[in-house]
């Protein structure tokens, strides 16, 4: 049987099906009105490929219109298998919603990936700036995080072998943390936005001079790793004597970032050294009080 559904220009609630529709049987008068995929809201939004009997979606029209759905019992194939080639997913969950985000290559319009507006009462809601689920892999994204509950567990699925970096903006700090395909991220507390990029895995070992410097009482050090590795930051004053030994295990290979909090020491000028399996480098940084 055919169920015609009259559409808006703008985003459409549709439901009241009886029986399992796949979208790609769907037919628009004018044609090709629907600009958007159809979106189900389980506590957060996320697309389907069918739709089902007894749930509402979510659609976007570009003009006034209608939709013919003809009845069968056949679903689709999964949504990600759409989004080709993705080369990482993002899973964000807590204990009562779950969605997903992807950065991809090759894909410069993403106007068809647009979600819809934000719910008043939201359970979970992860999008890139721009309001999609899907964007370019290439360059720096912002991803928006709301959800009505923490911890927020962010577990990753990447296609290459290339880590992310995080840069995580909470409360007036930023904290970085690095993700390959497998690891998960736990967010404690709300986050104002989530800066994800692609690392170049470096090539050789690298320490960088820290910054500030002259510093007081917190200075920031970094350094490039061609290799996964146990870390070591050693900290000497001015006659070689250890004030600090810090170990840093598992560290990914990439850029790292440390932030070293001098509160403790007196003035005066130091060297700090990191050790990563054979590598090692030392460099000086000044405390001013």
């Amino acid at each position: 049987s055919q169920v015609q559904i009259n559409l808006s220009s703008g985003w459409n609630l549709i439901g009241g099906l009886n029986s399992i529709i796949p979208t790609g049987s769907i037919i628009t008068n004018p044609p090709n009105i629907i600009s958007s995929m159809f979106f189900e809201y389980n506590g957060a939004y996320n697309p389907s490929n069918s739709l089902l009997p007894g749930k509402g979606y979510w659609v976007k029209a570009t003009q006034n219109g209608t939709m013919t759905i003809v009845s069968t019992s056949k679903s689709s194939t999964d949504v990600a298998n759409n989004i080709l080639p993705f080369e990482y997913q993002l899973t964000f969950m807590n204990s009562k919603a779950i969605t997903r985000l992807f950065l991809t290559k090759d894909i410069y319009d993403f106007s068809v990936y647009e979600l819809p507006p934000l719910p008043p009462l939201y359970l979970l809601d992860a999008r890139f700036e721009g309001n999609t689920f899907v964007t370019n892999s290439n360059g720096e994204n912002i991803i928006e995080l709301k959800s009505i509950e923490f911890p927020v567990r962010l577990s990753i699925f990447s296609e290459v072998d290339q880590p992310l970096l995080f840069e995580i903006y909470s409360n007036g700090k930023v904290t970085e943390t690095f993700g390959r395909s497998g690891d998960e991220i736990l967010f404690n507390e709300p986050v104002d936005l989530i800066k994800v990029k692609k690392v170049t895995i470096p090539e050789q070992f690298i320490v960088y001079q820290n910054y500030p410097n002259p510093f007081n009482p917190k200075t920031y050090i970094r350094f490039n790793l061609p290799t996964s590795s146990d870390v070591k930051l050693k900290i000497f004053d001015s006659q070689g004597r250890i004030v600090e030994d810090i170990l840093l295990k598992d560290l990914v290979s990439g850029l790292h970032t440390i932030e070293y909090n001098a509160s403790k020491l007196s003035s005066g000028i130091y060297i700090y050294r990191i050790e990563a399996g054979s590598y090692a480098a030392s460099k000086k940084m000044i405390l001013m009080k």
